[in-house]
């Protein structure tokens, strides 16, 4: 029956229909009722009102009804007094709103239920995840984040993150592979990466960056909380010292890391015989498990670095597109020339194998790098 308000006075129900049972008594309804229509103190909700009830909220559709297993564009007129903005939001077979938040099996990003628009940055959960074409989230591979998308974004230490190229893990997030260590630049890990392969570099194993001893850079010295950082954090026992012998301090990383200097080469000069020499030295040491961790450095962290952490990740399984992307990561501290790079991938390619993963293979058995050795570098570093 339909009861006005004066039928009602003094009752505390609101004007509307009303049900009773076979006894007479008036069946109090609430929330959504098996009639398909949502209720509140047996007053039936009109269409085009988000509600909440009981810790869940429900869409009145334009029938009357409450919607089930289905997606719905909601105004701001709709979400009205509810802490939702307009958007798109999904709702399960009983009619509850499904409130997604953060990256989901579907390929997209949620907060608070509503789906998230391409070519955003986006922190959550104390990662950042990056919106891609489609709208869909960025996973196992890279994205360049331009200015506008990195405005106002930091890393953990409140340095700005610079526009460039940057790797998603298969979760989605950001490969934040900078490490910060006081007086020294451009240290990063090496790790983090999936590969070709589906498999992911461990990481913790090898931090990249400049001269910790100023022999160069001015001002570029180690002090006692970077020490600690390399030291003791990640638990650094040797430094892989790229630059030529005798170059800077005798152990500045202190007594109890090794220091072992390989006067490397850079760019195409490895495909040289006295290049292969020296990266058949250096690769020797990657594939003995017992010097890790490792801090690998030149002077600026870039050329010679640069160079062998190209030939390690591409043996490792990085495609290509990747590799030059974790090169650019350099670009902010100081710019190299593309071309340079490009020589790394031209000698590689000439070995003429099925990708670079394939080609740096051959290259170091060209260098007398053995295969067993090459296994060795893979078990270290990959998992998954």
């Amino acid at each position: 029956r339909y009861l006005s308000a004066a039928n009602l006075e003094g009752t505390g129900y609101s004007a509307g229909y009303y049900q009773f049972d076979e006894t007479g008594k008036m069946l109090t309804k609430d929330g959504p009722a098996f009639d398909c229509y949502f209720y509140y103190n047996n007053v039936k909700q009109l269409a085009y009102q988000l509600l909440p009830y009981n810790g869940n909220y429900y869409f009145i559709a334009e029938n009357n009804k409450f919607v089930t297993s289905v997606s719905r564009n909601l105004s701001a007129a709709m979400v009205e007094g509810t802490p939702f903005p307009a958007g798109k939001y999904d709702f399960d077979e009983t009619g509850a709103l499904i409130t997604k938040n953060g990256p989901n099996a579907d390929g997209y990003f949620y907060l608070n239920g509503v789906k998230q628009r391409a070519y955003q940055l986006i922190e959550f959960e104390g990662d950042y995840y990056y919106i891609s074409d489609k709208h869909m989230y960025c996973k196992g591979r890279a994205g360049y984040l331009n200015e506008t998308i990195v405005e106002g974004k930091t890393f953990a230490d409140g340095t700005p993150i610079p526009a460039g190229y940057y790797s998603f893990d298969k979760q989605g997030r950001m490969i934040i592979n900078f490490v910060t260590v006081e007086n020294i630049a451009n240290v990063r890990d090496i790790g983090g990466y999936v590969t070709m392969d589906g498999k992911t570099i461990k990481e913790g194993l090898v931090l990249r960056g400049s001269e910790p001893d100023g022999a160069v850079l001015e001002g570029n010295v180690l002090n006692e909380n970077g020490l600690n950082r390399l030291v003791n954090e990640y638990g650094v026992k040797t430094q892989m010292d790229l630059r030529a012998e005798g170059t800077g301090e005798a152990a500045p990383l202190g007594q109890s890391v090794l220091h072992k200097y390989y006067d490397a080469v850079s760019y195409d000069a490895i495909f040289t015989e006295e290049g292969k020499a020296k990266m058949k030295t250096i690769f020797e040491d990657l594939a003995d498990e017992s010097n890790y961790p490792i801090y690998m450095h030149c002077t600026y962290g870039i050329d010679r670095t640069g160079t062998v952490c190209y030939v390690l990740e591409a043996v490792l399984g990085l495609d290509t597109t990747q590799l030059q992307n974790e090169f650019a990561l350099s670009n902010w501290y100081r710019t190299f020339k593309q071309k340079d790079v490009n020589k790394i991938k031209t000698g590689l390619t000439a070995y003429g194998g099925a990708n670079i993963k394939e080609n740096a293979a051959l290259y170091l058995l060209d260098c007398g790098v053995t295969q067993a050795q090459i296994d060795a570098i893979r078990d270290i570093f990959l998992e998954g």
